[in-house]
């Protein structure tokens, strides 16, 4: 697990290392264990360690084939490596370490990388460059774990693990893009997008190939181009059981393959079903396993109390990480200027805080639940889409579609019209009166990151056409549409903030082979008679208490009363200049704000973020400003 950095000249100049030094130091949380430096002519490769597999020297960066002519710069765990070796070794490679770095670089030397990455059952984010060919290729995993962003200036193509570091190179002023902040902050935002100038997001499932100053894409993994719709029409005729039967064989597998370390390993126990199961199997390949839980002050339902009971039922170790107030407020402003960028969820500072608490006790691994509401239908939103539908067919059915009663109905916001085939072209809609979980205005088509959005919802609706149900298609439809984007914050959101303490997240259900199972389930394998996650609960009730696996959800629990007060932050700051709110008018305004503490929030962390990155103003002066409000 490291942080990586670099950059490639078009223009034939000879690049410089002490551009990338200057990048790393900013990665530094990353990979405290080690740093390596690599330049060749007009390109210059840098990567900041944090030992987990083969922690000797031999598994230091940038590794160098024995020919000299391939180089790698790598962040990330491909966990199938040890098969890879072992084909590797038949086509005469001889190694010298014993972790996945060398043999991620040998793959992509002899079989090339749009061979390799498809081998890959891991995370990763790389660059490698072929000698032979004078080819720089930068690559990113399927789900988009591990992150890589990239800006295009004045010849020069940088990269780095987080945005920061991109600002080192002094070809990359650090500017605001406005447009992608107004899209935060009215809560409508893609995953993909950043709130820096002519700053972006490698898009997951992708390779770049950069040569002779042109730059191509080829994508390796899409969500909308590898769904096989045969495939979950087979499986809508198979039974529960042999469904259960096949998940568990592949969560077994996919959590064994995340236990392998030379580092010890701890994991989340939230108590919910994701944690409990994958704590459940982890267990039982490592019976000394530690689990941690936050216990967040002023929530109306605390995982401690679940993660417990959990706990006690697996005979695990449970540590609990107290979060109040003045925890909240004080690591607010570290976790901005870990996350680039205005926070999106509150639970960054919880994440955080778990964060602290693993490091000081030693552990360098963290496995992680994320993946399994969007794959297995976890959220409620979801839900709903399915119930909404249902009820829209079968009314059409009762009702005649007609000019009087699509009239009558558009007055009833319950109550859509019946014209199913118009009604699939916003195929949320009237699901809720707030995004993003409703259907968004129509002038809001104006902003690109919406249109793309809308045309994701139509372009999963089609896809998904030769399924009978219209409930099924338009909720396996958001589901698709989560695993993008809102698993593509998530995944985000928790790398860096494991990664700012030096702790690697393992996410055990975003294993490939459990992407393209879940990718393939139909609709009522996730969702039935009212049960979220259906299949996944089902195998859970096997080895946890039932009555635990089937509660309500939690999630990662706050409550506003941690940022409620926040508002003088506000004053004479960086969101009032450029919203433009005149001094007469902030009372008014300030009324209005107190009344949404979602929106408060938004504001208050945007007004942080933009202090530590336009401001130039210290964390830490920050975090006590932000104390003062406890």
């Amino acid at each position: 697990m490291c942080g990586i950095a670099g950059y490639i000249q078009s223009s034939g100049r000879v690049s410089k290392t002490e551009i990338v030094s200057n990048m790393l130091a900013k990665l530094t949380h990353r990979g405290p264990d080690d740093q390596g430096l690599w330049r060749h002519k007009n390109v210059s490769l840098g990567y900041t360690r944090l030992s987990i597999l083969d922690t000797t020297e031999n598994g230091n960066q940038p590794f160098i084939t024995n020919d000299g002519k391939g180089v790698l710069c790598y962040n990330g765990e491909v966990y199938n490596f040890q098969e890879i070796r072992k084909k590797l070794i038949k086509e005469g490679v001889q190694f010298k370490s014993r972790c996945d770095t060398e043999v991620v670089l040998y793959a992509l030397h002899i079989w090339g990388p749009k061979k390799a990455v498809s081998m890959f059952n891991g995370m990763f984010a790389f660059a490698y460059h072929n000698l032979k060919t004078d080819t720089l290729w930068l690559g990113r995993d399927s789900a988009g774990i591990k992150p890589l962003y990239l800006s295009t200036q004045n010849g020069n193509t940088i990269f780095a693990s987080e945005i920061k570091a991109l600002f080192e190179h002094p070809s990359i002023e650090c500017r605001p893009d406005m447009h992608t902040v107004g899209n935060y902050l009215k809560n409508s935002k893609l995953a993909r997008s950043t709130p820096f100038e002519k700053v972006t997001e490698m898009q997951p499932g992708t390779l770049l190939q950069i040569q002779a100053g042109e730059v191509s894409e080829y994508t390796f993994f899409d969500v909308e181009q590898n769904i096989d719709v045969e495939r979950i029409l087979d499986k809508q005729h198979s039974s529960a059981e042999s469904l259960m039967s096949e998940l568990e064989h592949i969560v077994r597998a996919s959590v064994n393959s995340h236990m392998i370390s030379d580092v010890p390993i701890a994991a989340m126990c939230s108590g919910g079903v994701d944690s409990s199961l994958m704590a459940a199997f982890a267990s039982q390949h490592k019976q000394d396993l530690v689990g941690y839980v936050a216990d967040v002050e002023g929530v109306e339902i605390s995982e401690k109390e679940r993660a417990e009971q959990i706990s006690n039922h697996l005979n695990i170790e449970l540590r609990t990480v107290p979060v109040k107030r003045r925890d909240f407020l004080r690591l607010w402003p570290y976790a901005a200027y870990h996350n680039d960028e205005p926070i999106y969820f509150k639970q960054n500072m919880l994440h955080l805080a778990v964060a602290e608490r693993v490091q000081k006790d030693g552990f360098k691994i963290l496995l992680c639940g994320e993946g399994a509401d969007e794959l297995f239908g976890g959220y409620h939103w979801q839900a709903s889409v399915y119930d909404m539908w249902k009820i829209r067919r079968k009314r059409s059915k009762l009702f005649p579609d007609n000019r009087l009663t699509r009239f009558l109905m558009r007055f009833l916001p319950s109550h859509p019209p019946l014209d199913l085939d118009q009604l699939q072209k916003e195929p949320f809609r009237y699901l809720s009166p707030d995004p993003p979980y409703g259907e968004i205005p129509p002038q809001h088509i104006i902003f690109i990151e919406e249109a793309k959005k809308q045309l994701l919802r139509k372009s999963f609706m089609n896809k998904l056409e030769p399924l009978k149900n219209i409930e099924d298609r338009a909720y396996l439809a958001r589901t698709f549409e989560d695993f993008i984007i809102h698993l593509g914050i998530s995944l985000k959101c928790n790398d860096r903030m494991n990664m700012a303490k030096s702790i690697e997240s393992r996410v055990p259900f975003l294993d490939t082979r459990l992407i393209d199972f879940a990718m393939h389930l139909p609709a009522h394998a996730k969702y039935r008679d009212g049960i979220t996650k259906f299949l996944l609960k089902k195998l859970a009730a096997r080895y946890l208490p039932p009555e635990l696996m089937y509660r309500k959800k939690v999630g990662f629990g706050f409550s506003s009363d941690h940022w409620i007060g926040t508002i003088d932050f506000l004053n004479d700051g960086w969101v009032e200049q450029q919203l433009k709110w005149s001094k007469k008018d902030m009372p008014y305004i300030s009324e209005k704000i107190m009344k949404d503490s979602n929106l408060l929030f938004k504001l208050v962390t945007t007004e942080i973020w933009a202090k530590i990155y336009f401001g130039n103003e210290k964390i830490e002066n920050l975090s006590e400003k932000m104390q003062s409000f406890a």
